[in-house]
């Protein structure tokens, strides 16, 4: 009884590993076109077919099945949602405590006049927000989910909430906006250079099958002029390395 068991399982591992072999690269590149053609070859020599035609038959089932296993890989990847979610920059949206100074159409008249505009030195920020933009570069959309989000601006956090949070659908060809929380500023804070850092995990794949994973992790590196233009932002991504 062990002894059959014991056969049994050994079978299974000669199947796992014909299983593993059939699915190498190799094989499905090269091998199956050769045994096709050889097969063909054999048959045209066995029917006794004239060696030129047997040439011809062994060419063009190299050929075609050569083809067709490059079709099919080709349609298997463009239909692979993995690597297909791109990060194209990472972003920091902010609010501005309003000012009661002349509006735009006030200060061109001044500047024509030649008098100096009156328009506040310092602007002083409310809430800042870090997040990144991801655009879909496949020809089918994809799901995205973020699971897990934090971010911190100059020792300043966002108030947590529950992740993961609903699927979004992205379009192909089209771009999206992931963010954490909005960081409520300190009074006074005015418009300057910040440091932070951001670490957003998302899932993403076909509606229902988000099983792709990405994560964006690493320190960012704000400027912002006084007056509450944003000039840049820096991200450097965390060393792989421990």
């Amino acid at each position: 009884m062990w002894k059959k068991i014991a056969k049994l399982f050994e079978w299974i591992g000669h199947a796992e590993t014909i299983h593993t072999i059939a699915q190498a690269e190799f094989f499905r590149t090269l091998l199956w076109p050769t045994a096709i053609a050889v097969v063909t070859g054999a048959a045209g020599i066995l029917g006794h077919i004239p060696l030129m035609w047997v040439m011809m038959a062994t060419a063009l089932a190299f050929m075609g099945a050569s083809q067709g296993v490059l079709s099919a890989s080709t349609y298997l990847e463009r239909k692979n949602p993995a690597h297909k979610l791109q990060v194209l920059r990472t972003l920091f949206n902010y609010d501005l405590v309003p000012i009661t100074g002349p509006n735009r159409k006030q200060r061109r008249a001044a500047t024509k006049e030649g008098g100096a505009p009156a328009v506040p030195a310092f602007r002083h920020l409310v809430k800042g927000q870090l997040g990144i933009e991801l655009w879909n570069r496949s020809s089918f959309p994809i799901s995205v989910v973020v699971t897990e989000g934090e971010t911190e601006i100059e020792g300043l956090k966002p108030p947590r909430v529950k992740y993961p949070k609903q699927p979004v659908i992205i379009q192909p060809g089209t771009t999206f906006w992931v963010h954490d929380e909005p960081i409520e500023f300190e009074n006074n804070t005015v418009c300057d250079n910040f440091d932070g850092s951001i670490d957003l995990k998302i899932n993403y794949g076909l509606p229902g099958k988000e099983h792709f994973e990405m994560q964006h992790k690493g320190t960012v590196e704000i400027f912002m002029e006084p007056y509450g233009l944003l000039k840049q932002v820096y991200f450097h991504p965390e060393s792989s390395k421990s």
